[in-house]
């Protein structure tokens, strides 16, 4: 999926999370934040993806040896940045956090490449559904999964505004 799509399925699920907390402006926005951030994450592998982009020589530097779609797509990765979260971030940073990356996992694993999510004990690449059913990158499945994420964020500007009063 493009990294849009991976940033407001994160996004969103920052925002149920703010939505069941019954969280303040500020943590809303961080965690809309966090979960958008930690969504793309996972494809700081890939050469044009944004995060690496904006990380310029010093992130081709570290990550350019990466192959995309490997090792930052698996569960090993999961595991590390979940310990990593539940060490540095408060608890509820954390999950949303833990719930970004596993959201980019996913969401790669309804495509038709899927994923090798077991790597490196397997190499074969898993989808959540048979493979005629999963979606190519940048097609109009997905674009109609991010227009439906972002009326769904969006049909929640009345709340922020309660918020900000």
């Amino acid at each position: 999926m493009m990294g849009h799509t991976h940033t407001l399925i994160g996004s969103s699920l920052g925002l149920g999370v703010a939505l069941e907390t019954h969280a303040d402006l500020k943590t809303t926005i961080i965690l809309l934040a966090a979960g958008g951030l930690a969504a793309i994450l996972p494809d700081i592998d890939h050469p044009a993806g944004g995060l690496r982009q904006r990380a310029g020589l010093l992130g081709h530097l570290v990550f350019g040896r990466l192959k995309h779609r490997g090792i930052t797509h698996t569960l090993i990765a999961l595991v590390a940045i979940a310990a990593a979260a539940y060490q540095a971030l408060p608890p509820i940073i954390g999950v949303v956090v833990v719930m970004g990356y596993l959201s980019h996992i996913l969401a790669d694993m309804v495509t038709v490449s899927g994923l090798p999510v077991f790597w490196p004990y397997k190499k074969d690449s898993y989808h959540l559904m048979p493979k005629r059913f999963c979606m190519r990158t940048n097609t109009w499945p997905e674009h109609l999964i991010s227009l439906g994420l972002m009326v769904a964020i969006g049909s929640q500007i009345p709340h922020f505004l309660r918020l900000i009063r």
